[in-house]
């Protein structure tokens, strides 16, 4: 800044802010950078964010420095509306400024500051051409505003509706989900299997949980957790995979010649609980 090159400054200090975000020092820095610049709407928000911030930290310095720019920089600002017409409001219309600043629906139909100089207002949604808006700001107390108008369909992208997937599909989808339940209930009795003859081991070795010497019952010990380790699986694994046998005949016995359903409609969803795990089956059939 001390050699003249504002702009090549304010790109400094903004990508140390951008590393660093509780060095207020820095955000004071931008917005004088800012400010020099003519970026009245840029600085006027960092000497905000300055003040709030020093406060905090009890600068009251930084705090009266920060509000004479603030307020100095009020009576300058310039500010712009986005309107969108009922009619142009697309499921997930999507509003950005200069390819960075969001335009969310709570801001629409609401004055907006903004930077002087020219701007560019780009509008998409799914399914959608996406346009263009040019927007030009003067350099003082100026107020603009973008009317939306709705965006063409885009015929190329294809539907915008979710891929449907007939009874075949679903009955197949069903048999898959039924042998994957299949294997688990296997699993399950697998390691049921090896928690019982564990458990069978340690009975025997120690009688009435009496072992007849130390160095048995610390052997044995080891036996003892894996037994509980194996019973532990085996919950699990035989209860999902009755759910998802369940699941997988349900979804097959619904596809027999039956309309349509959305991809997604259906999911098996797993989830911690305090003694292991449980499956979820969520979805319209």
């Amino acid at each position: 800044m001390a050699e003249g090159k504002t702009s090549e400054a304010c790109a400094k200090f903004k990508a140390s802010h951008e590393a660093d975000k509780t060095a207020t020092g820095t955000l004071l820095n931008l917005a004088l950078c800012n400010e020099a610049l003519g970026k009245t709407a840029s600085a006027w928000a960092e000497f905000r964010q300055v003040a709030a911030e020093s406060e905090t930290a009890h600068r009251t310095d930084r705090v009266a420095l920060a509000r004479e720019h603030e307020a100095r920089l009020l009576a300058k600002l310039s500010y712009f509306t986005i309107h969108v017409r009922d009619d142009a409001r697309a499921a997930a219309l999507h509003i950005v400024v200069d390819g960075e600043r969001e335009i969310t629906p709570p801001m629409w139909d609401t004055r907006l500051p903004i930077d002087p100089g020219p701007h560019t207002v780009t509008v998409d949604a799914p399914g959608r051409i996406a346009a263009g808006y040019p927007l030009t700001v003067s350099d003082a107390a100026d107020s603009q505003a973008v009317d939306i108008l709705p965006l063409a369909v885009d015929a190329a992208a294809g539907p915008s509706e979710p891929v449907m997937i007939g009874s075949a599909g679903r009955r197949t989808a069903g048999y898959v989900i039924i042998g994957v339940g299949i294997a688990a209930i296997g699993v399950g009795a697998t390691f049921g299997a090896i928690a019982l003859a564990k458990s069978s081991a340690v009975s025997d070795a120690c009688p009435n949980d009496r072992c007849p010497t130390a160095d048995v019952r610390a052997a044995e010990k080891a036996h003892v957790d894996d037994a509980h380790s194996a019973a532990l699986v085996a919950d699990i694994a035989l209860s999902a995979g009755a759910v998802i046998a369940i699941a997988g005949a349900v979804l097959a016995y619904t596809g027999r010649e039956r309309p349509a359903t959305r991809v997604g409609e259906v999911r098996v969803n797993a989830a911690p609980t305090v003694h292991g795990g449980a499956l979820l089956l969520q979805g319209a059939f």
